[in-house]
């Protein structure tokens, strides 16, 4: 498993966002340069969605909201 560095990112985002909007952008480092950001779940196993499936991040770090994170928020 390769390893990042990644300084402390806090991230806010308003409430009863639409599903696919952008919240957060995450910043990281390693020797081989990032190239793939990915959500590490607790079994070990790296997806694109979070395990709860309320977001999503793209390869290059990009968080954005599922259609289930939307669901949840939108109570």
């Amino acid at each position: 498993m390769k390893t990042g560095s990644f300084e402390n990112q806090t991230f806010n985002y308003d409430e009863n966002q639409d599903a696919g909007a952008t919240v957060a952008t995450l910043v990281g480092s390693d020797n081989d340069g990032v190239v793939n950001y990915q959500f590490q779940h607790t079994d070990g196993t790296l997806s694109a969605t979070s395990e709860d499936g309320f977001y999503s991040i793209s390869s290059t770090g990009v968080i954005t909201i599922t259609a289930a994170g939307r669901r949840l928020r939108g109570e």
